[in-house]
């Protein structure tokens, strides 16, 4: 049995603002799921940070809140306001 420093490890889950994006712009997990074809649930996993976003997902959830992907997944990593 490998030990855990020995194990591979995964890459973190970039940070993401899209609860706050949503809260923002006065819209739901459902109404986001209707415009950009994602399913709840998978918004829901990659808001929750359960999920890694792909450039095609980021893409199509930010055109859909008519915002920058920088926006709601900032460059830097970090949950401050993206420049």
């Amino acid at each position: 049995m490998p030990s855990p420093a020995s194990s591979p490890t995964k890459a973190p889950i970039p940070v993401n603002r899209l609860h706050d994006a949503l809260r923002d712009e006065g819209r739901s997990f459902g109404w986001l799921a209707k415009t950009s074809g994602f399913s709840i649930y998978h918004i829901s996993k990659v808001a929750n940070g359960h999920d890694r976003p792909s450039r095609h997902f980021r893409r199509r959830i930010a055109d859909a809140l008519g915002l920058p992907e920088t926006r709601i997944w900032p460059k830097n990593g970090r949950k401050g306001r993206a420049a």
